[in-house]
């Protein structure tokens, strides 16, 4: 019995290892998530017009000093360009190209809502490369 349990424990751990180590699994899933947040994202060029959803509750009192809104990711052309160069390169499989458009991205824009996604990334890409 005991053996039994030991194994088991040793192929859960064995299992684990393998799911966390597994840094191309992980790649892929990234790159399918910014394409998908990429496809939600607004230009600073093309917003014309402040945008706002109010909701609220029925039977609830209203209060005028607390403004609800929807928050949306702005990012410049540019910076839209560089990650989606990022993701292009990633695709192809041309890793320094792709380190290369998101440290861009970093450096010239560092307060950028793509910042931290380009900085997952990058770790992503570098741990890939060892």
């Amino acid at each position: 019995m005991k053996k039994i349990v030991v194994a088991i424990m040793l192929l859960c751990f064995l299992v684990t290892g393998a799911v966390a180590g597994d840094t191309r699994g992980s790649l892929s899933l990234w790159l399918k998530n910014m394409y998908h947040k990429l496809k939600m994202v607004t230009t600073k060029e093309d917003k014309k017009e402040d945008k706002r959803a109010v909701a609220g509750v029925k039977g609830v009192e209203q209060r005028t000093d607390e403004e609800l809104y929807w928050k949306e990711l702005v990012v410049s052309d540019e910076e839209l360009s560089l990650m989606e160069s990022a993701l292009e390169h990633i695709e192809k499989g041309e890793r320094k190209k792709a380190i290369e458009k998101m440290e861009k991205l970093l450096k010239e824009y560092p307060e950028s809502p793509l910042a931290e996604d380009a900085k997952k990334g990058l770790k992503l890409l570098r741990a890939e490369e060892r």
